[in-house]
């Protein structure tokens, strides 16, 4: 496992202008799916790694633009949901993004969730159907959806 993700991040190089090699762009963000399976932190530190943050989608037409995304990239996609920026770990019902702390105002739960079943506590998409919104439990192996200001010069291969 921990090979894999070595020769994953070992594959940063050096991009020109607007999103990184890798990332697709929507408005002034850039966004990238991991194809290492992980732990909510160990995706959240994953996506640090090459200058991003766990995706925290901010609003309905962002969610949207992800959406298409997970449909578009569905097949090469081996976890059953993908982690995104969001966490209620510090206060029950709480959802705050991982690299600021604050709280999350937009959500797209799929019904009946938030449920916090056996103590989930993070953020992740389901990888088929409506495409909505779980909490699940933190260490499960889930692919990522990193997010980045589009000015950066890194990008990811593979």
């Amino acid at each position: 496992m921990y090979t894999n993700v070595l020769v994953f991040l070992g594959s940063i190089v050096l991009a020109n202008a607007g999103c990184p090699d890798g990332f697709m762009s929507y408005t002034d963000n850039c966004y990238a799916f991991l194809p290492v399976k992980a732990s909510w932190a160990e995706a959240k530190t994953y996506c640090e790694a090459i200058g991003a943050g766990l995706a925290v989608i901010e609003s309905r037409q962002e969610s949207d633009f992800i959406h298409g995304l997970v449909q578009r990239e569905h097949n090469a996609i081996s976890t059953s949901q993908i982690w995104i920026g969001g966490t209620d770990l510090i206060e029950e019902g709480v959802w705050l993004a991982p690299d600021n702390r604050q709280k999350l105002t937009f959500f797209d739960w799929a019904p009946k969730e938030p449920d916090n079943l056996n103590g989930q506590h993070c953020l992740a998409i389901f990888n088929y159907g409506s495409l909505l919104w779980d909490d699940n439990r933190c260490e499960v192996h889930n692919y990522a959806l990193c997010k980045m200001g589009g000015d950066s010069s890194v990008g990811i291969i593979g």
